[in-house]
């Protein structure tokens, strides 16, 4: 995609400009632009509902972009978002972890640049940056299409379903996604777990103990004070 933002970018040797909310505190109008396009494109090529990537989340988070451009520097071909996410998620033994790991939140490439290797140039750049290996990154919502990409090249196909619509591969769990920190400044090796309890949908019943005859619990026949007593009900007198 050509665009008139991409000048304003500033790719390294790679062609991968990295972009980060305190590089576009000061924007123009055409890197607003340039990044509001992008982040419209990915959701239409995933069918969202909604642009999950615009300028004003972006600016206003501890997210990075990682935008891949051309050989000329004048078209984007894709891009990754990642940033870190407080997350709730359950592993396969029924317990559920508290942690703040980073997250894959965005990863698109322009459909006319697919099948070129472009994905896999940005998601390896991110796992060396964060030194990192995917199975180790939660993704947030992933379409069909990335799920069939984590399996073409990282072998990443099982996980649990999650309540947050994360997908976390087991893979993750058998990882070291305790100690490590993509940032200096982020706390992002927090990690609690809690078990699940089983919970007692009907309570027990008390066992009632019989006090008197064995079959305590057969209804009793009333009778009578005269009948108990071997008197006539009407006569009071004792039957002939």
């Amino acid at each position: 995609m050509q665009h008139p933002g991409v000048r304003f970018l500033s790719p390294d040797t790679d062609n991968i400009a990295v972009v980060t909310p305190q590089m576009v505190q000061a924007p123009n109008s055409d890197l607003i632009s340039l990044i509001n396009e992008i982040g419209s494109s990915s959701s239409r090529a995933q069918g969202l509902p909604h642009i999950i990537t615009t300028f004003s989340s972006f600016s206003s988070s501890d997210n990075i972009l990682y935008i891949l451009v051309d050989d000329t520097q004048t078209r984007v071909l894709g891009f990754v978002k990642i940033g870190p996410r407080h997350l709730f998620l359950w592993d396969r033994y029924g317990s559920q972890h508290e942690m703040n790991p980073i997250c894959l939140l965005d990863f698109f490439t322009y459909q006319t640049e697919q099948r070129k290797g472009y994905g896999r140039k940005m998601i390896d750049r991110v796992l060396n940056d964060l030194d990192l290996q995917m199975q180790q990154i939660p993704i947030d919502r992933p379409s069909s299409l990335c799920l069939s990409f984590m399996k073409k090249h990282f072998g990443l196909s099982e996980y649990v379903p999650q309540n947050n619509k994360f997908v976390v591969f087991d893979q993750f769990w058998k990882s070291d996604f305790q100690n490590y920190k993509p940032s200096r400044d982020s706390n992002l090796n927090t990690h609690r777990t809690v078990s699940m309890q089983q919970q007692q949908l009907t309570p027990t019943r008390p066992t009632m103990r019989a006090t008197g005859a064995a079959n305590s619990d057969a209804p009793r026949q009333a009778q009578t004070p005269g009948r108990r007593a071997g008197l006539n009900p009407i006569t009071w007198l004792p039957y002939d």
